[in-house]
């Protein structure tokens, strides 16, 4: 009796197993996948019904993006270049910790939408960082904010600043966040 219990036992085992197999290659196999498209540096990127980070404020139809440049630069390079006249990155500010990535933002006939920069990141090849949108050093150099529109039928050129951050302790403030060096290879064309 115990060794058919136990065939009995080893049998639901078995088949449970199968079953979850079973289903699991079903779900990967139907799974909808987002398809991934690549764009060269001078190509104009048309969103098509997406939004690059908020469905409420940014409808982008009607919208074409293209980058223009990619650099390496230091927070106090940043701010010589983009920023006020006398304008000094206090910490860091010699780091060559900043991609500046400057962007064409060109509006055929939306009436609406608009960006919200503050949430992009750029993520190279690799994908194995996130390099964020610098909120506090495009605020220092740009008065015009970081949630912006372009009017119909014109165009606008922007720099905007990533950087990749190293948090430090969870509850601490944003502003004691170290910044490491970009990775020049990372972002290196192929």
């Amino acid at each position: 009796m115990n060794r058919r219990r136990s065939a009995l036992w080893a049998l639901a085992i078995v088949l449970v197993i199968t079953m979850y197999a079973a289903r699991l290659y079903v779900v990967n196999s139907t799974a909808e996948c987002v398809p991934k498209e690549t764009y060269g540096m001078g190509e104009w990127l048309k969103p098509r019904d997406g939004y690059l980070v908020d469905d409420v404020i940014e409808d982008l139809d009607g919208f074409s993006l293209r980058v223009d440049d990619a650099k390496i630069l230091t927070p106090n390079e940043y701010l010589a270049e983009y920023g006020h006249e006398g304008d000094k990155w206090e910490t860091d500010g010699d780091v060559p910790s900043v991609l500046a990535v400057t962007m064409t933002i060109k509006n055929e006939y939306n009436k609406e939408g608009g960006f919200e920069a503050w949430l992009w990141s750029a993520v190279p090849a690799s994908q194995n960082c996130e390099y964020r949108f610098d909120d506090a050093l495009y605020s220092t150099a740009d008065d015009t904010g970081s949630v912006f529109r372009v009017g119909i039928g014109k165009q606008a050129t922007r720099t905007f600043p990533f950087r990749l951050q190293a948090p430090g302790p969870y509850f601490t403030d944003s502003a004691s966040w170290i910044y490491l060096e970009v990775a020049v290879e990372r972002f290196a064309s192929t």
